[in-house]
């Protein structure tokens, strides 16, 4: 079963979608509309997932991005994106503003630098995708819409070859490179598992790719101050006492703790 694609353009905010001095204000509202729409729809979670775009039609402005299983949906009469389009519609008219105000205010993030990294499309987890689709095809740009599927089932299928490799006792530096990317690309997409491969890798690899280990730096909420680079042995520590409590949320690219998911 393969996955469709959809643009959401909430009507009621368009004006101030497509208008880039407000763009920032666009992105945390938008922002607020998936913590929002979830809630709305968590009987149908599992059938979708939501992200914060950057959309080129006609300019360049942030949107709704869906992604879904390829099946009918099983509302009567409505296609998924229709469903999602009025379920932002009603959610706009009828939360009060006092609700986005609290959003925004609680929120730690530089809406600022959130809308610059839509707009340029440099969302957490899709740097280090991008980074590492590069290295897997240097010469076919990466189409963020249509490649990202089949490129995580291509990762997961080097990732267990390059580990059955290793296992064999095949410990070719190529066979490491390509675990080590594997494990940051799965990563990005929220497979916690690989992590251990990350760090055990990261110093047996060309050290064109060692920067790549900063996606520990980013992708987690860990503690202010503390870096993988300089304080590994607390990663490590901080990790294993908190990996049961992570939940990667796609429309922010990063991991964040389960309570918090609609904080």
């Amino acid at each position: 079963m393969t996955k469709g694609y959809r643009v959401i353009e909430p009507t009621l905010i368009n004006s101030i979608i497509v208008d880039s001095k407000y763009h920032a204000y666009a992105v945390s509202v938008l922002f607020w509309l998936v913590e929002e729409i979830y809630k709305a729809l968590k009987d149908q979670i599992d059938t979708f997932d939501i992200e914060v775009i950057k959309v080129e039609y006609m300019g360049a402005y942030p949107a709704l991005g869906v992604q879904y299983q390829r099946k009918p949906f099983e509302a009567p009469n409505y296609s998924l994106e229709k469903l999602i389009e009025e379920t932002s519609n009603r959610l706009l008219s009828e939360k009060s503003i006092s609700e986005l105000t609290k959003y925004i205010a609680a929120s730690e993030v530089d809406w600022n630098e959130m809308a610059s990294w839509v707009m340029t499309e440099r969302h957490v987890a899709s740097t280090y995708r991008i980074q590492v689709w590069n290295e897997f095809y240097p010469y076919h740009p990466f189409d963020y819409a249509v490649d990202q599927l089949a490129f995580r089932d291509m990762l997961e299928n080097a990732y267990e070859a390059a580990k059955e490799k290793l296992r064999s006792s095949n410990n070719e530096n190529t066979t490491r490179k390509y675990l080590f990317l594997s494990a940051i690309g799965l990563l990005a997409y929220g497979f916690l598992n690989t992590v251990p491969d990350i760090v055990e890798s990261g110093s047996l690899v060309n050290k064109d790719y060692r920067w790549l280990i900063s996606i520990l730096n980013f992708i987690f909420p860990t503690p202010k101050g503390m870096n993988v680079f300089n304080d590994p042995d607390d990663f490590k520590i901080w990790l294993q006492a908190n990996s049961s409590n992570l939940y990667f949320k796609e429309s922010a690219g990063k991991f964040t703790f389960i309570q918090n998911i609609h904080a």
